[in-house]
């Protein structure tokens, strides 16, 4: 008799033994199921299907983050305060105190520049001794600190592979082919840019010294010709109301803003300036 209940005692734990793991499996499938999935909204999306999103913006609701630059225009300005307005009507006021740099850009043009003129142009290289460009930037003795010269720096095309072995390389790594990818076809065909920094060696046509005995020409890059800014240091006693200026900001709330680097974009001339005018 005994035995005959002990048998049974052992049928019911064996009973017992088989039923829970059968729930601990279907318990840890469907943890496994639950942890492959990734909610971004209201969407539950398997996991190696989600979208590439900013892990700071993932379930925390929409957000506006301060953005490394943006423009705005001048509402008032004296030689303590900048009052700023921007696309969407919300103004800022900046404090001098609170710049890290003030730069100003007055419009100028090729009569502008003197021997000493110190010039900046980034553009497409077109062979050792030419470029092409859209825009040049004027330093004068009072910005002399903002530039090097002489200066070269050539970026021949976007290569991010050396040389042909490299794509063999990559292919290797990534399971791509890297030489049909159009993407990279794409950015390889890129123009080659240079940036050069001196002094005009001629304005007609436009030669930039580089050193060395060695100039480079300067050439339109389209039809509409070459823009030109003179460059200088400045402050908030130089803005206006209405113009234009480029704010690297590091805070930034509805009572106050604080910048690495204001860029102010004036309409009139340096000599303008002098004259009297601040418009």
């Amino acid at each position: 008799m005994r035995s005959k209940g002990c048998l049974r005692q052992l049928r019911v734990l064996q009973g017992l033994f088989v039923g829970l793991s059968v729930l601990s499996v279907l318990g840890l499938m469907a943890m496994a199921q639950v942890q492959a999935q990734l909610v971004v909204g209201q969407v539950p999306i398997p996991l190696g299907n989600e979208p590439i999103v900013n892990p700071g913006l993932v379930n925390s609701g929409p957000q506006k983050p301060t953005p490394p630059g943006f423009w705005c225009q001048v509402i008032m300005a004296n030689s303590k305060w900048v009052v700023l307005q921007d696309e969407e009507g919300r103004q800022y006021p900046l404090s001098s105190q609170a710049i890290g740099q003030f730069l100003v850009r007055w419009p100028s043009n090729l009569a502008s520049i003197g021997a000493q003129s110190m010039l900046e142009v980034s553009g497409n290289d077109l062979n050792p001794n030419a470029m092409s460009t859209d825009h040049i930037d004027i330093f004068e003795s009072d910005a002399y600190s903002l530039v090097s010269t002489p200066f070269v720096m050539s970026n021949y095309g976007f290569t991010p592979f050396v040389n042909p072995a490299s794509f063999a390389v990559q292919n290797v790594l990534s399971g791509l082919n890297m030489i049909t990818n159009p993407v990279v076809i794409g950015e390889l065909t890129l123009p080659s840019v240079r940036t050069v920094v001196g002094r005009a060696e001629s304005v007609s046509p436009l030669r930039i010294s580089i050193g060395s005995n060695n100039s480079v020409l300067i050439q339109p890059m389209n039809d509409a010709g070459i823009s030109m800014t003179r460059v200088t240091l400045g402050n908030t006693g130089i803005a206006a109301p209405g113009d234009v200026v480029f704010i690297s900001a590091t805070a930034m709330n509805t009572k106050s803003l604080a910048a690495t680097q204001v860029v102010l974009y004036k309409r009139i001339s340096y000599a303008q300036a002098l004259l009297g005018n601040k418009r």
